[in-house]
């Protein structure tokens, strides 16, 4: 028998909270038009896999603890969007958090900075389903950790030389890793070779208990 802490055992009030602060924003985003881009955070949730050793999810690159909200509604007329966009519209592209800002400048018509690493959305708020060659990645705290979405495949690639590999499609929840299955090979180097090639030196180290 397994016991929760209690932090694990008031995880479900969190949730509740959680969805009440989402239905309230949204309902305002659907009342004002100057409030353009909504996220939410992916929060913590309760460890169900026991080959880790610390209780939550928080610090890994799966899916169900990476993957957050965006929406957006530009308004016709914006200097970088001038049509706006089209209620109802939907985009699978794997995008990142790290496009808020450069999506933000270029839609009012602001320069780019050179410097931030971000991709601007704008091209997929015109079209959700334009050509979009490029993937999304989460950096974990130990330098050379990270996980990197295509729109159908996952890849998480530890400093250790570890990988996992999920068919986003097929496998929502990530069960199934396939990274040591020969016939997967060749995607396997696919991935690879949208890797991140530097990393910032790490500055926390989490202890197992």
């Amino acid at each position: 028998m397994r016991l929760l802490s209690r932090s694990q055992l008031k995880f479900p009030y969190h949730i509740q909270g959680k969805q009440r602060t989402h239905q309230r924003q949204i309902q305002t985003l659907r009342s004002q038009s100057n409030r353009p881009i909504y996220s939410l955070s992916a929060g913590c949730r309760p460890n169900s896999r026991r080959k880790l050793n610390h209780r939550w999810q928080k610090f890994t690159a799966w899916r169900v603890c990476t993957r957050v909200p965006l929406i957006v509604r530009v308004p016709a007329g914006v200097p970088g969007l001038s049509e706006g966009t089209k209620a109802g519209n939907t985009c699978t592209r794997p995008t990142n958090l790290l496009s808020l800002f450069p999506t933000l400048t270029e839609l009012a018509g602001l320069p780019r900075k050179p410097d931030n690493d971000g991709l601007s959305l704008v091209p997929l708020l015109r079209n959700p389903m334009a050509d979009w060659p490029h993937v999304s990645i989460t950096h974990l705290s130990e330098p050379g950790s990270y996980g990197l979405s295509t729109e159908n495949w996952r890849l998480i690639h530890y400093a250790n030389g570890d990988e996992e590999l999920y068919d986003s499609v097929n496998d929502r929840y990530e069960w199934t890793n396939l990274a040591g299955r020969p016939d997967y090979a060749a995607r396997l180097k696919n991935l690879r070779a949208f890797a991140p090639e530097t990393f910032a030196r790490g500055f926390c180290r989490r202890t197992s208990r």
